[in-house]
């Protein structure tokens, strides 16, 4: 009996008190109050109050929310009303907390899985690169005897990947507890939204003196 919970029945609650604090008191949203659990005794007992403030609890009632006997004296091991409401707000606040733990770690592994599958398939999109290459050619004629020149600008479409793979740094970091890196090196595509310009010159024009250094012999 002394393992029982504070909110249930105790060895010293007779039917009528426990009654009263069970059902009026107990049942009371913090912050509770004696009166209150009077009053609404009384309004279910069809008593209507003969002013419009809150009738006092008797003193048999306050005996009970003391935790007294008859006599008003203390009873030995017995808890007030107060204290014993108290514990069960604790009660369902550590069952709350455990709720919400749990969904909090439930939350915690499907991001983490997730952060896994968009870094899998970021490591497949890069294994496919060349799919995601476009290749534009411009030709600048030479002038003054220059030779011509191709300018040759490969892009890589790339913002999906860059933004799975933020996405699931992201996920992973709020998952793992892991603050966020003080720098960040934001990689965006082109100015037209075409890429990552890698551009080079390929000259394409009096390709003889190539030859002609290729071959020395050939004159």
């Amino acid at each position: 009996m002394a393992d029982r919970p504070l909110w249930e029945r105790q060895p010293w609650d007779t039917p009528a008190s426990w009654e009263k604090f069970h059902t009026y008191y107990l049942a009371q949203a913090p912050p509770r109050s004696l009166n209150e659990a009077y009053r609404r005794y009384r309004t279910e007992q069809g008593q209507t109050q003969a002013s419009p403030d809150a009738p006092e609890a008797p003193g048999s009632w306050r005996r009970w929310y003391r935790a007294q006997d008859g006599h008003g004296q203390l009873i030995p091991g017995a808890a007030p009303w107060n204290e014993r409401a108290q514990a069960w707000d604790d009660h369902l606040a550590a069952q709350d907390r455990q709720r919400w733990d749990a969904r909090r770690r439930d939350v915690r592994e499907r991001d983490w899985d997730a952060g896994d599958a968009l870094r899998e398939l970021a490591a497949q999109m890069l294994a496919q690169t060349p799919q995601f290459l476009k290749t534009t050619r411009r030709l600048v004629r030479g002038a003054n005897g220059e030779p011509d020149r191709e300018i040759i600008t490969v892009a890589l479409t790339a913002d999906t990947l860059l933004r799975a793979l933020k996405l699931a740094s992201d996920l992973q970091r709020q998952a793992a507890e892991v603050l966020p890196p003080v720098q960040r090196h934001e990689v965006g595509g082109a100015p037209d939204g075409e890429g990552i310009p890698i551009s080079f010159i390929r000259v394409i024009a009096h390709e003889a003196d190539d030859d002609d250094a290729d071959h020395p012999d050939a004159n």
